[in-house]
């Protein structure tokens, strides 16, 4: 059982970590990515250099993953709240450590053949501030919107939206769903060029250079994606 004076010494050590801004900053660095995303980046990543952030990068890369899941899910037919929530929680257990320590890893590799610096441990913080960060702050921004608009906002059906069919919406829900577009539309936007802030950070390089690693990247992801397709299409014609 804590001592009087062991509790005594843990807020006094709290409070001085507070005056130091050892705490406060890290809140604040949540806020001021979305205006100075590289002087965040350079600040975390001596703070990553001196401290392990495992668990916490990790936890960060979770709640971003489930946030994602919960406001980008969409279905052929109306589910419910409870489905799309259990389906966040289990698929981000997947998803967190890959988007954390794959993704990143993704990016040093590349970054690497057009002369970046950064380490697979730079690239983790670079994504984690720039865009796991944001991702949660968009999602939980989005969580009212969709709470308005209803269990409606996940269905998505291409064939019925290409015949005109749509779901009748309330003229606040409809009000919900524009404002959520835009917002999601801004966000979607502002966070990208985040990232390639970060990972120029990260990798000592503009941000131009940074979206070449993306282009570069997402190029070879597609032609995986079709030669794994393809594979699969001859082994089920056999």
């Amino acid at each position: 059982m804590l001592s009087l004076h062991q509790l005594k010494r843990d807020y006094d050590t709290i409070r001085v970590q507070v005056k130091k801004g050892g705490i406060s900053k890290n809140m604040q660095n949540w806020f001021k990515v979305w205006i100075r995303p590289r002087q965040v980046v350079a600040d975390e990543l001596k703070t990553a250099r001196e401290k392990k952030q495992t668990w916490n990068y990790l936890l960060i890369a979770y709640v971003s993953a489930v946030l994602s899941t919960f406001t980008n899910f969409s279905s052929g037919v109306v589910p419910t709240f409870a489905y799309v929530i259990v389906f966040a929680l289990l698929t981000s257990i997947v998803v967190a450590p890959i988007s954390l320590y794959v993704l990143s890893w993704l990016y040093k590799w590349v970054g690497s053949w057009l002369g970046g610096k950064g380490t697979a441990l730079d690239l983790r913080v670079a994504t984690v501030h720039t865009s796991m960060i944001p991702l949660i702050i968009h999602g939980l921004i989005s969580i009212p919107f969709i709470l308005v608009i209803g269990e409606t906002y996940y269905w998505f059906d291409l064939e019925s939206i290409l015949l005109g069919i749509e779901i009748a919406l309330s003229p606040l829900q409809l009000w919900a769903q524009n404002i959520l577009g835009l917002i999601s539309l801004t966000a979607g936007i502002w966070t990208f060029v985040l990232l390639m802030h970060g990972i120029g950070e990260a990798h000592q390089f503009s941000a131009w250079k940074s979206v070449l690693v993306v282009l570069i990247l997402g190029a070879m992801l597609v032609v995986i994606a079709v030669v794994v397709s393809f594979l699969l299409a001859i082994v089920g014609a056999l």
